[in-house]
């Protein structure tokens, strides 16, 4: 009779706090993320875990085995090298997005549900292989894009800064040197929080278009990127946790960071729709009855 009595409070509480996150009324709570992470894997850990080992095994055995260590002790850069390095990295493009969009449907799905999470659910995710690879290659790209006009930015004022200095206004051209760089590492953040969500709202629905969840991730995180910096901030504590323990621990990090996260963009999705930002239908979640009433709200 306890036992039962202690699942329907835990089942509540659960849903109290996966309310609370949607709700019209929610507000960003760092502390409510976390909180509602907890309760999504409270009694569920095992699936997560085993798959937590899984996918950061992969991807660790698949870097110390395909990576060119003989680069390190080269003393002259040759083209083999170069190429043997890139296909390191178009390696790493094509196999770590696999294992990680699966392992974040697995959490997407404890999230929406308190059933019974098996194997398989995690085993699944691999099918949206292909989802996985392009979303990040599609990511990449941007980033790429972006980070090359930055640098064509940045070497004009680099020339200018050069000429400044060249005319005995040394201090000036440093200045501007230093704002440039400072400004770069804003900027590039800013962009990374920008398209975090791209994955996750992925993860939920593997049905819309690549190109489409890179640009809801946009509308969805415009004005939190800062809350999601300290939202990511407010894991250092694991972050040193995981150094310490020669990153075991960070079996047990991945999890609890990842529904975390999922958590933040439920309560994003749904601020974006209650603000008009995005349609409910954009998500293709629901049904266009249920749309309308969210976005009534």
């Amino acid at each position: 009779m306890d036992s039962n009595e202690n699942e329907f409070t835990s089942e509540s509480q659960q849903i109290q706090v996966s309310n609370s996150i949607g709700s019209e009324n929610a507000i960003w709570s760092i502390k409510g993320f976390k909180k509602s992470a907890l309760e999504s894997l409270k009694g569920r850990w095992k699936i997560p875990l085993i798959a937590s080992l899984i996918t950061i095994g992969i991807m660790i055995c698949l870097m110390v085995a395909v990576y060119p260590w003989d680069f390190l002790f080269l003393t002259e850069v040759s083209t083999l090298a170069i190429v043997r390095m890139l296909g390191f990295y178009a390696v790493i493009l094509l196999v770590c997005p696999v294992v990680v969009f699966a392992y974040l449907m697995l959490i997407q799905k404890m999230r929406k549900t308190k059933e019974k999470i098996v194997f398989s659910d995690y085993v699944e995710g691999f099918s949206f292989w292909n989802k996985g690879i392009l979303a990040v290659l599609w990511q990449c790209l941007w980033y790429f894009l972006w980070v090359l006009l930055f640098f064509v930015c940045f070497a004009i004022i680099m020339g200018v800064s050069v000429l400044l200095i060249d005319a005995n206004l040394s201090f000036v051209g440093t200045a501007i040197i230093f704002v440039g760089i400072i400004i770069f590492y804003v900027f590039i953040f800013s962009k990374y929080y920008s398209y975090c969500m791209n994955l996750y709202i992925l993860a939920n629905n593997p049905k819309i278009k690549i190109k489409k969840a890179l640009a809801l991730s946009i509308k969805i995180t415009n004005g939190y990127r800062g809350k999601l910096f300290l939202l990511d901030l407010s894991f250092f504590g694991w972050y040193l946790l995981c150094c310490l323990t020669l990153g075991i621990g960070i079996i047990f990090y991945y999890p609890y960071y990842m529904m975390t996260f999922s958590n933040a963009c439920e309560f994003l999705r749904k601020k974006a729709i209650k603000n008009c930002v995005v349609k409910a239908e954009d998500f293709e979640l629901l049904d266009s009855a249920t749309s309308q009433t969210e976005e009534q709200n």
